[in-house]
């Protein structure tokens, strides 16, 4: 029973308790469930089964959650990780070109982990991990970032810098939405709120 645009411009608050659906409301958003055949949607102009393509979507739509952490090899390094989101591949990359080259440059200052590029994933702790998956998604130049309870239990160090990142960049993001259920951790530039 929700009904909801996200426009260009959007920088949206959804709040709710854990069990609220804020996670499944992010997976239609992406086009990643089975929802999205049985609910009256639009994506970019474009309805599922009639001319929308799944895979367009995702590529259109940046995640930032904890849990895919856990999704990508160890035996990644941190530019690799990035380079995946320019190239939108998961688990592996391809030989960069020179513009993708300059991309992985931009956001790796910007979220001031350059000298963090050949060290490999599986020795970044958690809050680490999740700034590198802050340049990924960032690299990837998303119409809409979906940022799901992303700032939960970072160090103070790595939240900061993330939140410069933002600052920084999040102009150049069409649409944004903060995913917490805690109100009080939300920045105060978003400029709309969902309860669910």
């Amino acid at each position: 029973h929700l009904s909801w645009s996200l426009k260009a411009g959007d920088r949206t608050l959804l709040a709710g308790p854990n069990g609220s659906g804020k996670s499944s409301l992010l997976a239609i958003i992406r086009g990643d469930h089975p929802q999205i055949f049985k609910n009256n949607l639009i994506f970019f102009g474009e309805r599922p089964g009639e001319g929308l393509n799944v895979w367009d979507l995702r590529r259109r739509v940046a995640l930032l959650s904890p849990e895919l952490q856990v999704h990508l090899s160890p035996r990644l390094s941190v530019e690799e990780v990035v380079l995946g989101g320019i190239q939108h591949l998961w688990d592996r990359t391809r030989q960069p070109l020179w513009s993708e080259r300059l991309r992985l440059q931009e956001v790796t200052e910007l979220l001031e982990i350059v000298e963090w590029k050949n060290r490999s994933w599986f020795e970044l702790t958690p809050s680490m991990q999740r700034r590198v998956l802050l340049a990924r998604a960032f690299s990837s130049q998303p119409d809409i970032l979906l940022l799901d309870e992303t700032f939960h239990g970072l160090s103070e160090e790595d939240r900061d810098a993330m939140l410069r990142a933002l600052q920084g960049e999040a102009h150049l993001i069409p649409a944004l939405v903060w995913v917490t259920h805690e109100k009080k951790s939300a920045p105060n530039w978003l400029n709309n709120a969902i309860d669910l």
